[in-house]
């Protein structure tokens, strides 16, 4: 019997996992997914600290900087 290959099965539970169930909320801005996310101190530190003199959202922060660096198109 042959031996499944790690990518063609890593592909598989990517696929599943990208499409399995999300918890859907609606708001003013649209459709959002709940995500758990764990941050270092250091990171939450600076996230706050940035909503704090910008106004901007930590949830808008972090979208727009994981669309920057994967250029999201």
């Amino acid at each position: 019997m042959a031996k499944p290959k790690l990518k063609t099965t890593a592909a598989a539970a990517t696929e599943t996992w990208v499409k399995g169930n999300r918890t859907v909320t609606h708001g003013a801005a649209g459709k959002k997914v709940s995500l758990m996310v764990y941050l270092s101190p250091k990171v939450h530190k600076l996230l706050w600290i940035r909503r704090v003199e910008t106004g901007i959202p930590v949830t808008r922060t972090i979208e727009d900087a994981v669309s920057k660096f994967f250029k999201e198109g």
